[in-house]
């Protein structure tokens, strides 16, 4: 079996946080954030680090929390704000696990019969 066909027809659902890497798995958009954002993955303090490691309640309000190694060059700004905006509205859920489902079957579990469709 080719893991690369079996990825492609996964997704991740974002709940809680605590089984999706941050960086490394695709969860969000078209690929890894490692691979869409890697100047800021390369100044990443965690880089192993999972989604409920970068998220905080602060003052009732859930932020994001990505530590640097140092502070941005002006140039770098850019891809900055645009991870800010891919991740601004990602809901985590304390109440429910991430979630792992087979795209191209309606209950969101595997089959083999379906992976031989797809």
């Amino acid at each position: 079996m080719n893991i690369k066909i079996l990825h492609k027809q996964l997704a991740i659902i974002v709940g809680n946080g605590k089984n999706i890497k941050f960086w490394s798995d695709h969860w969000i958009g078209d690929g890894p954030l490692n691979l869409k954002f890697p100047r800021i993955f390369s100044l990443a303090v965690d880089k192993d680090a999972r989604i409920v490691d970068l998220r905080i309640l602060d003052d009732s309000e859930w932020r994001w929390s990505i530590r640097l190694r140092r502070n941005l060059f002006n140039w770098e700004t850019e891809q900055w704000d645009n991870l800010q905006d891919c991740i601004r509205d990602i809901v985590v859920n304390e109440n429910f696990p991430d979630k792992v489902i087979w795209m191209f079957n309606s209950s969101g579990n595997f089959s083999v019969s379906y992976f031989g469709k797809s």
